[in-house]
């Protein structure tokens, strides 16, 4: 029971985290993506992949020096890091008790969210699939002479081999459907319109074959699904899909040598009669897309389709090495808030020089503060962060090194116990162990020391310990 507990309490903390990074990557990234759209819908599309792609990776992957915990520019340094689930201490006191059952019901709240809101949408975009899929696998195809004609004429000048087309009268749209074996459903009602809006229209459908935008689109709905516990990224999933469309009218007009005013004329007249649809289901309705698509088209210099992966690809890199670069603030101003490890422990001695405990008359540095409480009192996380290091020496006996913003480290010495593991992601205030008089110790206490950027720090200038020696 007790550990099933601490993995509820720990996934909340995990959870939690996971959603404050995502937002750092949204709020950074989306308005970048909305600016350069219209000129650049690759560029815009794959920066909204990539807060998709953050959002599906949890918290902590990635090289350890580029993390940190403790405010939005800790955040932003600890965009590429990923955790074991952390496994906070079961402490025998009620106040412990009350925050982890707390933290389990929040837990299994989140969670039980989650599932629902995934299943509805997994089985509306199921639904939905399969019933176009049988529309374009099943139905009776009344194609005319000159669409196959024009059709296969397209596939050769798109070098397009397997695709199939497919017209009936249970289609309220066109589409393209399928990876393997992809076919172009078209409705009915196109047999009775101009050529030009015919061949336009297909030209459309078979370069969303030639590009497989239905496979991209399929994993865009399923991570939409896995992604529902955080609402602002269906913002990115729309724009891919505005962006996905735009790509794909440019690499017509690029590959077929169509002029761009009949090109989009065509599709006007296509989305007037309603014939104009999308892709893959769970998507933007033809008229939402319209007025943005007229634009690109006719935007001068919209003819740039190629490098689209190049600059995906340096985007990444800027992502996720540049951005970590940022995060080497340093100085007390930039942690702000740590709290005290033990709430209610007396500091027993200070940082700076003293007598040795262990060796009467003799003098040394003590490089960080002893924080005297009774032994198995609940010891936490000064901040947020994630564990470095966890062992047992002689001298400190059982200890815990946890990782912060800016550079900054804390140790936990002297520990009764550790409830955490390397790589685990800790909030603040979430356990660590129990106090306790591991190594070399004269009583119950936590020896906790600060080192920022490699030197060791006073505690004191971060914390207020409150109860002084005396």
């Amino acid at each position: 029971m007790n550990v099933a507990i601490d993995f509820l309490a720990g996934l909340t903390a995990d959870l939690v985290l996971q959603w404050q990074v995502v937002a750092v990557w949204f709020i950074v990234l989306c308005p970048i993506a909305v600016l350069v759209q219209k000129r650049l819908p690759g560029l815009a599309a794959g920066l909204c992949w990539l807060v998709l792609l953050r959002a599906l990776v949890p918290v902590g992957v990635g090289p350890a020096p580029w993390w940190g915990w403790h405010d939005a520019t800790a955040v932003w340094a600890a965009l590429p890091t990923l955790p074991h689930i952390s496994m906070p201490v079961s402490v025998e006191s009620p106040g412990a008790n009350v925050q982890q059952w707390l933290a389990v019901a929040l837990g299994l709240f989140l969670f039980l969210a989650w599932l629902l809101a995934a299943s509805f949408l997994l089985w509306q975009y199921q639904r939905e699939r399969y019933r176009l899929r049988r529309l374009a696998f099943g139905a009776a195809d009344s194609a005319s002479i000159w669409m196959k004609s024009t059709f296969a004429q397209l596939k050769k000048q798109f070098n397009v081999k397997y695709a199939q087309l497919v017209v009936t009268d249970l289609a309220d749209y066109a589409y393209t459907i399928g990876s393997r074996r992809p076919v172009v459903v078209l409705p009915a009602s196109m047999l009775n319109v101009e050529p030009e809006l015919v061949e336009a229209v297909l030209a459309h459908e078979l370069m969303h074959v030639k590009r497989r935008d239905d496979f991209k689109l399929r994993c865009l709905n399923y991570t939409r699904v896995a992604c529902c516990y955080f609402p602002p990224l269906w913002f990115c999933a729309r724009m891919i899909i505005q962006c996905n469309e735009k790509q794909c009218d440019r690499a017509v007009i690029w590959q077929s040598g169509i002029d761009r005013k009949r090109y989009a004329r065509s599709l006007f007249a296509a989305a007037q009669l309603h014939a104009l649809g999308s892709t893959a289901v769970m998507q933007l309705s033809p008229g939402e897309l319209l007025v943005e698509r007229m634009q690109s088209i006719y935007e001068p210099g919209a003819l740039i389709v190629r490098s689209v992966w190049p600059v995906r690809l340096l985007i990444a890199a800027v992502v996720f090495v540049l951005f970590p670069a940022h995060a080497g603030m340093s100085g007390a101003s930039s942690v702000r808030g740590l709290i005290s490890p033990v709430p209610d422990a007396r500091l027993s001695s200070g940082y700076g020089e003293r007598f040795n405990p262990f060796v009467a008359g003799e003098v040394n540095f003590h490089h960080g503060v002893d924080l005297a409480a009774a032994q198995g009192d609940p010891v936490q996380s000064v901040g947020t962060g994630r564990v470095l290091k966890v062992g047992y020496d002689d001298v400190r006996g059982n200890y815990v090194v946890v990782g912060h913003a800016a550079g900054l480290t804390a140790s936990y010495s002297h520990l009764q116990r550790s409830s955490v593991a390397v790589g685990d992601i800790v909030l603040q205030g979430q356990h660590l162990g129990a106090v306790g008089k591991t190594g070399r110790a004269t009583g119950p206490h936590v020896h906790f020391e600060l080192v920022q950027a490699g030197q060791a720090v006073n505690p004191a200038d971060y914390i207020d310990f409150g109860r002084h020696e005396g």
